[in-house]
């Protein structure tokens, strides 16, 4: 694969980890946040509820006044502070963390770095958003990206999407190369979702969206 410096190294030792592992069963071990996160955390939260509003709806609406990434990722701190302290995402807040991933991922290295990563975890919540948002089109194209996966789906595993990865780019390394490439560049030229799906479906789901301030903190 036509990887950049360090990030083919990193990718060839992810695939021979999986030698020594159980790719079936082991997932990737997280260090517990440290106290210090914490803190970051609580303090990023209380800027969040002072700068762009008390209620979801309030948030979301920010995004006439500001840059409409930083609302996104407003709500995206949000779902993270749940995470932090052990409260899995509701689907609404997987939605918003995939929509906010997608971008920052395959603007950095295209739909390889994507699905390598853990935002890759999130593809299903992508096509949540872009069917509910009706943008057929652009189901259309996500769907060909995922269409180099068996059967279409990714493992939301990471350990284990390495493992389909690796085993696809062993049969044919140069057709993966320009899948993911192709596909990159059409998403470069005509990104998805767009703003007007995401805000869409988000506001559709406004409800779902968590606000530690609101509910007390989780124990």
């Amino acid at each position: 694969m036509a990887f950049i410096g360090r990030y083919k190294d990193l990718v060839n030792e992810a695939y021979e980890s999986l030698k020594e592992e159980h790719a079936e069963t082991d997932e990737e071990a997280r260090p517990p946040c440290d106290p210090a996160y914490y803190e970051y955390l609580e303090k990023t939260v209380a800027e969040v509820r002072s700068t762009f509003g008390n209620t979801a709806t309030e948030i979301i609406a920010k995004r006439g006044t500001r840059d409409p990434f930083d609302v996104l990722e407003a709500l995206w701190t949000l779902s993270c502070y749940y995470v932090a302290h052990g409260v899995p995402q509701n689907e609404t807040e997987r939605i918003i963390t995939a929509c906010h991933w997608l971008p920052l991922e395959v603007s950095n290295g295209g739909f390889h770095q994507y699905f390598f990563n853990s935002a890759g975890d999130f593809w299903p919540y992508v096509l949540i958003a872009l069917i509910e948002g009706g943008d057929d089109v652009a189901v259309g194209r996500f769907q060909q990206v995922l269409s180099i996966f068996p059967n279409g789906r990714p493992s939301t595993s990471r350990k284990k999407r390495w493992a389909q990865m690796a085993a696809m780019e062993a049969a044919d390394e140069a057709g993966c190369e320009a899948h993911f490439d192709h596909h990159t560049e059409i998403y470069y030229a005509e990104p998805y979702p767009t703003w007007e799906t995401i805000w869409a479906v988000i506001g559709h789901r406004s409800s779902d969206i968590r606000l530690p301030w609101a509910e007390g903190r989780p124990v």
